[in-house]
């Protein structure tokens, strides 16, 4: 019976490339070392702490994706867009939280 459900995409040739992965990880990594730098520094609002918490948060869990793509190989597809969304809602926290606020 469950011989006929697809795969869901899970094999090791639906991997993305190291290089795709180094790009993404670091971008975010950078975007997350500047962001939080700039907020500690900038301490425009009440929310720079928590924009610099986030910020901190994407730079050490990217430089973590980091070392675990070039230890273990890249990831397969779903694992990497879940990281790059968590990422991506990291980093996009303090804008969201700012523009509401206000």
């Amino acid at each position: 019976m469950f011989d006929s459900l697809p795969s869901g995409g899970e094999s090791a040739t639906n991997q993305e490339s190291l290089a795709g992965c180094a790009w993404l990880y670091g971008a975010y990594g950078l975007m997350g070392a500047f962001g939080a730098v700039r907020a500690f520094l900038w301490r425009q609002g009440p929310t720079h702490i928590p924009q610099a918490v986030c910020f901190l948060a994407a730079f050490v869990l990217a430089s973590w994706f980091l070392f675990e793509a070039i230890q273990n190989g890249p990831p397969i597809r779903r694992k990497l867009y879940r990281r790059v969304y968590l990422l991506f809602v990291l980093t996009m926290l303090p804008l969201w939280v700012k523009v509401f606020l206000m």
